[in-house]
């Protein structure tokens, strides 16, 4: 689940991955035992996130991508530089 045009901030990340490696989807709701189970309320879990605007940032899409390309660019002449050596 996401949001068009949004990221999840760092501590939302973080908290699903918390979510993710301690509960994950492995795990399910047991409200039907003992109402709310940790589940349900756990700040990681994407149903929570989806929900909670403070989760989310705008993503700028653009400068993802420019920061990726500079690096590939970094890398290839890098290679170009060392076949050029060698």
């Amino acid at each position: 689940m996401s949001r068009i045009g949004m990221s999840l901030t760092q501590d939302a990340e973080a908290d699903r991955d918390d979510f993710n490696s301690d509960i994950g989807y492995d795990g399910c709701c047991s409200c039907f035992i003992s109402p709310p189970c940790s589940w349900c309320m756990h700040p990681g879990n994407p149903r929570n996130q989806e929900e909670d605007d403070e989760c989310w940032e705008p993503d700028d899409f653009a400068a993802r991508i420019g920061a990726r390309l500079e690096k590939l660019r970094a890398t290839l002449h890098e290679n170009i530089d060392r076949k050029l050596a060698a």
